[in-house]
């Protein structure tokens, strides 16, 4: 996912021309002009925000290039800043300004949605604060500040059932932030890439994305949101108008894992739906549900977190996401409890990747260094005989400042091309 490097330098290229060229623009009136200003700010905020947690640090290797509609075409190649402190500082500074700018998300007219709003910003600003908080615990009380501007808008809440999330009737609910704005026809191909590779001849999702036995894991019992995330062996779905029993009806399965994602499965539930609600064209594999990048509850944990993390208490906020998961409220929610609470949350969210939250708690090399197991499934007739669990993707070293390093290397050939 941090492949999109390339459609994020494009942004803040036209993002820059636009904060250029819109003020001199005498024939668009100021309504438009704060239209265009706004919706610039924001997407250039966006796009850094999207690089500098992947190729920015705090040392050794600094933060990523900083390049805004006043740096000419001759200093264009412009250094590293000394920290990617620098980056997370000018992305809040564009989302706030573009936060002025914009209107509330009920404000836009239904044929424009999609288009970006205030608490979209503010959340946005949020996030940036958590990933400078790594290096910086003075940003967890920027944290509290900003989302407390999104909770205290009143603009959005939880639906009350996390199934619910992920239906193509909720794609604008009050839980909805910022998604990517997805039809039948363009959009994410995030949910024709998740399920079984080939869709057992109904149609050819692609299965690029299996959980693992430990995630499954990690749901406690009880928690609705592990039968809405994840479908494990045995377990049935609807796809294409056919009943799946996975891993026993058809029997053949392309995960390694015998595990594959229930979440984005909805668009693909009727039998008429590829056309309807699903791309007539299986290589394409995109469909009417919006894919989010930010949530409400991210926001209620993203506050949960900075508290926290600063020794005060989170539970009030934690437990609106638990008791939504059909889960008991905890008493004096410590680190561990939120980190598991975001895992289970938000398993294969497009935007919130645990692998950054693993960094920033400085988890992933602990993470990382072990084995990822599965179940080989062992029938008999039409039935699960036994599960037998398996290792499946062996342990990996991870050296966060040499990665950086080298994902930036990468990133400054590729940039050389566009």
């Amino acid at each position: 996912m941090r492949d999109n490097w390339p459609q994020m330098y494009q942004t803040i290229n036209y993002a820059n021309n636009l904060l250029k060229q819109a003020p001199k623009a005498t024939k668009l009136s100021e309504a438009v002009k704060n239209k265009v200003l706004g919706h610039a700010y924001f997407f250039r905020g966006f796009a850094y925000l999207w690089l500098a947690p992947w190729y920015g640090d705090n040392g050794p290797n600094g933060g990523i290039p900083i390049v805004t509609e006043k740096t000419t075409l001759d200093s264009i190649d412009v250094p590293r800043p000394p920290s990617v402190l620098d980056n997370y500082k000018m992305i809040i500074d564009d989302l706030q300004k573009a936060s002025d700018l914009l209107p509330w998300f009920d404000e836009i007219p239904e044929n424009e949605r999609g288009l970006m709003h205030k608490t979209a910003a503010w959340s946005l600003m949020a996030r940036a604060a958590l990933y400078a908080a790594q290096y910086d615990n003075s940003y967890y009380a920027k944290v509290v500040e900003y989302t407390n501007l999104v909770i205290n808008s009143g603009k959005h809440a939880l639906l009350s059932k996390y199934a619910d999330v992920f239906k193509i009737e909720n794609n604008w609910s009050k839980e909805y932030i910022m998604s990517v704005t997805s039809t039948e026809i363009d959009g994410s191909k995030l949910p024709g890439v998740i399920f079984q590779n080939g869709g057992f001849g109904y149609y050819n999702t692609w299965g690029y994305f299996q959980p693992t036995l430990e995630l499954y894991n990690a749901y406690a019992p009880g928690d609705t949101r592990r039968k809405a995330t994840i479908l494990a062996p045995g377990d049935t779905a609807q796809f294409i108008g056919r009943q799946i029993i996975w891993a026993v009806n058809p029997s053949s399965v392309s995960s390694p894992s015998a595990f594959t994602f229930r979440k984005y499965l909805e668009p693909f539930k009727d039998a008429d739906c590829v056309g309807k609600t699903v791309n007539p064209s299986s290589d394409n594999g995109t469909t009417d549900l919006n894919i989010p990048i930010v949530r409400y509850s991210d926001v209620l944990l993203m506050k949960a977190e900075a508290l926290i993390w600063q020794g005060q208490n989170g539970d009030q906020l934690l437990n609106q996401v638990r008791v939504r998961a059909g889960l008991a409220p905890k008493s004096n929610a410590g680190k561990e409890d939120l980190k598991n609470e975001r895992r289970c949350e938000f398993a294969l969210e497009f935007g919130v990747f645990r692998h950054l939250d693993l960094v920033r708690w400085g988890d992933a090399k602990a993470a990382y260094s072990k084995p990822l197991h599965g179940y080989k499934v062992n029938l008999s007739g039409n039935s699960i005989a036994s599960l037998d669990i398996i290792e499946v993707w062996p342990a990996r070293n991870f050296d966060p400042a040499k990665i950086t390093y080298l994902l930036f290397q990468m990133l400054k050939l590729q940039r050389a091309r566009i």
